[in-house]
């Protein structure tokens, strides 16, 4: 699987990597255990402007990326059987991290 580098939200990576993962989804206490680690984690290295409730809220945000993600490489790689397959398993984890977490209720987010 190739690499990508980017600007974008702060906790894409571990909304990426948690939402994905077939036959491992615990429900959003896990999700909201583990971000709570990584704040922690942000804070010790000197993160002072990200706040618990902004990184749970661009984690949340940030599971609706795991999707688009995934299909785009499913778009653009070569076909085959094998890679056809981890694709495919890919997607009910990430659309159920979506439900579970409530990524598409509007009330998670800051009211611009």
């Amino acid at each position: 699987m190739g690499k990508t580098m980017g600007v974008g939200l702060p906790a894409r990576d571990l909304a990426y990597f948690t939402g994905d993962q077939p036959g491992a989804r615990g429900g959003s206490e896990i999700e909201q255990d583990l971000v709570g680690r990584y704040h922690e984690g942000l804070s010790t290295y000197g993160v002072t402007d990200y706040d618990a409730g902004n990184c749970w809220a661009t984690t949340v945000l940030a599971s609706s990326m795991a999707p688009l993600i995934s299909g785009l490489g499913f778009a653009f790689a070569a076909s085959t059987e094998r890679g056809d397959r981890k694709m495919l398993t890919r997607f009910p984890p990430c659309c159920q991290a979506i439900r579970e977490l409530g990524t598409l209720d509007r009330s998670h987010y800051p009211s611009t």
